[in-house]
């Protein structure tokens, strides 16, 4: 079997077995993804070699693309146009994430140190820009206005959600999921779009619900990857703070008396190493992790629901995705 390679595919961390089994549904596709990645970031200019070298280091998941092929493989196959979508895809995602470290001043990213931190919080801003003018780039060079109109539409609701998850904290469960619509679901939603968008299917809107939906069940395990970590480390950040609440805190809360979630929110604001172990065993007492799982598989089976017409969906990708997200659940 062919491995994806290129330097987008370099310094892994602790990659979850079943995302690496997902990443070789297309091993051909993703290569090319990578090396047109490593191309565009690419520059004659020598004073700005060291910049575009470290972007061609990074490595994700690239479950977007995944998405993207999915849905293209589905209605007619894999064009060179879908793996320049893809690209562009990669580009625009990789800016958002050197964007939220910036924001959350994380420290750490794919288990390296963050942009803002190997460099400096200005250069940081300006390759966040960078990648983004390249994925634009390569959008409009599919040369199609419509496809730029969703791309600056996507674009527009993960920037609302991301300045409205700065203006509060999700406390609820409508603004949490509110928050992670636009901030990650979109995106999901526009790749499954345009794989079947580049090839004329009318379908193009059914594959945007399942790809919606995809990408809330993938967030919602991801913050709650998260949360677990920061609710077993000695001391965290302000930062941290915020990011402890995901799905299962926010069930949590909502399931108190007024008193006792003021109480617990007055906690939070400051949590101590005792407050989060104690945390920590409340919610596996209680039945918040199995609404969550709820949630997950609600998310799961629209996406299938909204794909179950195309005998060529591959029962692989929704498999694996659903394993995926029941290896961070333990369904």
């Amino acid at each position: 079997m062919i491995q994806p390679s290129g330097n987008f595919f370099q310094n892994s961390h602790e990659v979850n077995p079943i995302s690496a089994r997902l990443t070789m549904l297309y091993p051909e596709e993703l290569s090319k993804v990578c090396e047109n990645c490593d191309n565009i970031l690419s520059t004659h200019n020598e004073s700005l070699t060291p910049y575009y070298e470290y972007l061609r280091q990074t490595k994700g998941k690239m479950i977007r693309s995944i998405a993207l092929f999915e849905s293209a493989r589905a209605t007619g196959g894999i064009s060179d146009r879908h793996i320049t979508a893809a690209c562009a895809l990669e580009l625009m995602h990789y800016a958002s994430l050197v964007h939220d470290d910036i924001i959350d001043d994380a420290p750490t990213r794919r288990g390296n140190p963050a942009t803002h931190i190997h460099f400096d919080t200005h250069t940081a801003v300006i390759l966040g820009d960078l990648l983004l003018s390249k994925g634009l780039y390569l959008f409009a060079s599919l040369g199609d206005a419509d496809i730029c109109a969703l791309v600056a539409e996507t674009m527009n609701k993960i920037v609302e959600g991301e300045l409205y998850q700065c203006s509060r904290v999700p406390v609820d469960s409508g603004s949490y999921l509110s928050i992670i619509e636009s901030k990650t679901a979109s995106l999901f939603g526009t790749a499954m779009y345009l794989g079947a968008y580049l090839n004329a299917s009318e379908s193009a809107i059914s594959w945007k619900t399942a790809g919606t939906a995809l990408g809330m069940a993938f967030q919602i395990m991801d913050d709650i990857a998260d949360s677990r970590k920061i609710l077993k480390k000695e001391n965290i950040s302000s930062t941290e703070q915020r990011e402890l609440f995901t799905l299962p805190i926010i069930l949590y809360l909502e399931s108190l008396t007024e008193d006792d979630k003021k109480l617990l929110l007055d906690q939070l604001d400051n949590p101590t190493k005792q407050t989060r172990e104690m945390l920590h065993i409340n919610l596996q007492k209680s039945k918040c992790m199995d609404q969550v799982v709820s949630y997950a598989k609600t998310y799961l089976d629209t996406a299938s629901q909204a794909t179950h017409d195309f005998a060529g969906c591959s029962e692989n990708f929704f498999t694996f995705f659903s394993l995926l997200i029941d290896s961070e659940l333990h369904l």
